[in-house]
Order: structure tokens, then C-alpha cells, then sequence
């Protein structure tokens, strides 16, 4: 059997009298795995429904699992179950059905539906839009609901069932399916559409699990709804977390995704997804999995760099993952000290050593011997206090001795004469007497700001300032009078505007 074969959930759907191509029912196609051992056919699914786990939608699956041609595909299916995933086609959709309208002169006040079978409107003046609709969703039978104005716009794509066709789309459907019989097998024209580099599917109930990006997508938003383990990832996204950890000063991300596989025991080449199985050996891959606790399914992320700009990058990355997948409960404040904190950190380019606080915070005692041989690790006695990864305030305890702020200053660089002429009279005020002393400053407006559930403290400012230091109530900075520069003694050199 290598023609076209017709699949009905009931005889009575399409009787065979209707049409010259064999008519089977759903149930029969999933029972009889030898039906069409010897031949390629091409099938023409109209189940009455191709909801997820429908008998339509397991029979358009097992159809691509057996290599047979068939319409609608499992991804149409899925993608026409809701805006969101057909979303990516509206663009050219829109342009195309525009088009259209423009060049039959077609008026329309009101919202109005456009019936298409395989490809062919019934409203001849959408013709091009109806192959165009076919192209990218290969479904036997779709109404498209649009809105009409300057420009039309598509409001709803939804299959129709062959049992629900009334007022002459019956037998304006039945001539549509023979015209698509009589054509070739064309195969989907390839789309440009993102793909997952790695995807975790894991549902105990489902044996045969989605076989598409759109049916993954899908699979995750119903599978969130149940509690499973689903996550996809794509390469797009993955190129994003580069760039994230680049900004922070490292050279790239390595990653390696576990696929396939029942433990890291029986972990194999094929299996891991990563440029590293070109420079690591299989135990190496297992052992690296080992020592990060990772099973299979997991994606590893790895920065090569300085402690501080690993550090830096992997603290950014953990951050966006967790926003990005939901890991962090936004009901929950989780308010935390952070403490010793390094007193120097070095400055590569300036090959220098910089306070990482300020300068004037006081070490630890024990660490003070340290600064002559192992600045870096001096511990400064400074402290944070996070909630929820920001930073709510800030302080240290402060240097009250003469001789340990000189010193602090050596070893930042500082001459003795720099030391003298910018910070002389701090030094000698030390010398009457000054008790410890230390403080902390509370950013009380991002405490306000996750209270409300925002992002940015702008939203909870009265009179913020834009991202480009604009104040928006005044104006400001504004042009300033050449009296106040010359108050100031301050020159502008270059052209007025």
C-alpha cells in the first residue's frame, strides 16, 4: 500500500464512496504495525480531534515514527493548539494576507474567517494566502479568524474536523482533498526556527514523548502543570549565557549536556553533547559528572579564568538560571550577611593592588602580618547584607590608627609625599585619639523595591532618573549660563550648541 490512505476515527466520517483513496480508522493504523510494511504511504489524517494525546495526534505520531508521510505532522498540531506557538509565522502570514486584500481592493468592517483546505481558499482572492497558510501548517482543514483596519491582522488559526463542515464546506472540502491527491508529495519547505541543544523529558505516564520544537514546547507547559521534570534550553539561550559571562571578563562558556543514558556509569561519547569530547576522554567526562554530583539530563556550565572573574561570571550566571528557571520562590525573602571579604584585589592592567572596599576599612589583626608578603590574603573587615541576590546595605569597621592607614596606603602605591599632601589630615587626627569605630548604610529603596515585586528601583522612586541620567520632572542637565561657568572657572572648548 504506497498510495494515498485516508485515516477517520470513524467509518461514517468519510465514507468511502466520498473519495478514491482508502479510508482506515485511527484505531486500526495504531493496531496493525504491518499494515504497510511494504510500501512509503502517504497519509491524510482527519481524526476528530488532534488534541494532545488524541487518538489523532498518537496516530500523526506514529506515522513519523514509521517513516510514512502524513499531514497534519505532530509539530502542526501542537503549534496551532495556541497563539504563542504559531506566533513565529504571523509575520509572513500577515504580510501575505495584506497583499491580498490590497490587490482584490477587499473591504471589510468587521471581523470575518477564512476557510482553507490543503492549501486552497474558498474565497478565491486569498489564494496565495491559503498556499502560503499550507506551507507553513500542513493541516487538511483550517479557518483563520481575521480582524480587519489599516491592516488586517490574524486573530485566531484553528483546524476544523471534517464532521463539523456545514453550509457547502462538505463538498468544497472533498474537492479540495482530491485536487491535493492528485499533486506530488512536496515535503515541508525548511524554517529558519530555533532548536533545542539540549531538552530534559521525563513524564512516567507518557511512552512516546513529542518529536518536535513546538511539541516540546508544548510538552513543557503541560508539563509544568503536573509537577514534571522538563526543561529546554536553546542554543540561542546558551549563546546568551556567553555573552552574560563574557561582560563579566571571561573568555567563554564550555558546556556539556548529558543526554541519553541511565546513570554516568554507563555514560558514552554519544551521549554527552559538548565540543569537550574532543579533548576529554569518557572517565574524564564521568569523573568531572562525578565530582559535580550532575546525572543524567543535567547541563554542565564551565568558566576557565582568575578566581575573580570565575567567580564573578558563574555568581552572574547562577543568578540569571535561577530567574530564568523559576528556581527561586517569589514568595520568599532570603536575607543573608556576606563577610571577609578580601581587603586588595589586583588590578592587571594598572599592575597594582586596589582596595576591594575602600581604603580606609580595617583587616582582620591576625591578617595584618599578611600585607607584606600576601596582600592577597588580607581579609578586610567589611559586610553585606543580601536578600533575594542584591545588595540592601553595605559598611565596614574603620581604620583608627595612624601607622595601619599608612600602611594601607604603601601598599596601594601610594608615595609618601601622595600620602602627606591628600591625606595628611586624617592621618594627624588619628594621632588625638580617634575610637574604633564603624558603620553600615542601608539601600532602603531596593528593600522597597522587592517588597513590590519589582526589577528596578525606579519603579519605586518618586522622581527617578532615566537610564541615561535624564531627570524627567526637571529637565536636568540642562544648559548651563556662561556666568556660572565663569564662576566656577570652567572653560567649555568645542562648538555651542
Amino acid at each position: 500500500m504506497t498510495g494515498w490512505v485516508i485515516l477517520v476515527d470513524q467509518p461514517k466520517d468519510l465514507p468511502n464512496a466520498e473519495t478514491p483513496h482508502k479510508v482506515i480508522t485511527t484505531s486500526e493504523y495504531l493496531a496493525r504495525p504491518r499494515l504497510f510494511d511494504m510500501g512509503r504511504p502517504k497519509l491524510v489524517n482527519l481524526s476528530r480531534s488532534y488534541a494532545y494525546q488524541s487518538k489523532g495526534y498518537y496516530a500523526s505520531l506514529l506515522a513519523e515514527a514509521r517513516g510514512h508521510r502524513i499531514v497534519p505532522t505532530v509539530e502542526t498540531m501542537l503549534e496551532l493548539r495556541e497563539a504563542k506557538l504559531y506566533e513565529h509565522a504571523l509575520p509572513d502570514l500577515e504580510d501575505e494576507l495584506n497583499r491580498c486584500v490590497r490587490k482584490a481592493d477587499y473591504q471589510a468592517e468587521a471581523e470575518f474567517k477564512i476557510f482553507i483546505c490543503f492549501g486552497i481558499a474558498r474565497d478565491q482572492r486569498f489564494d496565495s494566502f491559503g498556499r502560503l497558510l499550507f506551507d507553513w501548517f500542513r493541516c487538511p482543514a483550517l479557518e483563520v479568524t481575521v480582524d480587519p483596519g489599516q491592516w488586517f491582522s490574524i486573530d485566531r488559526i484553528r483546524p476544523r474536523t471534517v464532521t463539523r463542515l456545514e453550509n457547502g464546506e462538505g463538498a468544497f472540502f472533498r474537492e479540495s482533498l482530491h485536487q491535493h491527491t492528485k499533486r506530488e508529495w512536496r515535503d515541508p519547505k525548511a524554517r529558519s526556527l530555533s532548536k533545542y541543544d539540549l531538552a530534559v523529558l521525563y513524564d512516567p505516564n507518557e511512552k512516546m514523548a513529542p518529536s518536535s520544537v513546538s511539541s516540546m514546547k508544548y510538552f513543557a507547559r503541560i508539563a509544568e502543570k503536573h509537577s514534571v521534570d522538563v526543561e529546554p534550553i536553546t542554543r540561542r539561550q546558551l549563546d546568551e549565557l556567553t555573552e552574560l559571562v563574557k561582560a563579566k571578563g571571561a573568555k567563554g562558556l564550555v558546556t556539556i549536556g548529558l543526554t541519553d543514558g541511565a546513570s554516568i556509569d554507563t555514560l558514552t561519547e554519544t551521549s554527552v553533547k559538548s565540543v569537550m569530547t574532543k579533548f576529554m576522554t569518557i572517565d574524564q567526562l564521568k569523573s568531572l559528572a562525578r565530582s559535580l554530583d550532575a546525572k543524567m539530563g543535567d547541563l554542565i556550565l564551565i568558566v576557565a579564568a582568575d578566581s575573580a572573574t570565575v567567580n564573578a561570571s558563574l555568581s552572574q550566571l547562577r543568578v540569571e538560571l535561577g530567574k530564568r528557571l523559576n528556581l527561586a520562590r517569589k514568595d520568599l525573602m532570603a536575607f543573608a550577611f556576606v563577610t571577609d571579604f578580601p581587603m586588595f584585589e589586583w588590578k592587571e592592567e594598572e599592575k597594582r593592588w586596589d582596595s576591594a572596599h575602600h581604603p580606609f576599612t580595617r583587616p582582620f589583626d591576625e591578617d595584618i602580618p599578611l600585607m607584606d608578603t600576601a596582600p592577597a590574603k588580607v581579609r578586610g573587615n567589611s559586610y553585606d547584607m543580601v536578600c533575594n541576590g542584591y545588595e540592601l546595605a553595605s559598611g565596614s569597621i574603620r581604620i583608627h590608627d595612624r601607622d595601619l592607614q599608612s600602611k594601607i596606603f604603601q601598599v596601594l602605591g601610594y608615595t609618601q609625599a601622595d600620602i602627606e599632601l591628600k591625606f595628611g589630615h586624617m592621618l594627624r587626627a588619628f594621632e588625638y585619639g580617634t575610637p574604633p569605630h564603624g558603620g553600615i548604610a542601608p539601600g532602603i529603596d531596593r528593600l522597597v523595591m522587592l517588597l513590590c515585586g519589582e526589577e528596578s528601583i525606579r519603579e519605586v522612586i518618586a522622581y527617578p532618573k532615566t537610564q541615561s541620567a535624564i531627570d524627567v520632572m526637571t529637565g536636568a542637565p540642562d544648559v548651563v549660563r556662561d556666568e556660572q561657568l565663569r564662576d566656577l572657572h570652567i572653560k567649555v572648548i568645542g562648538d555651542k550648541e
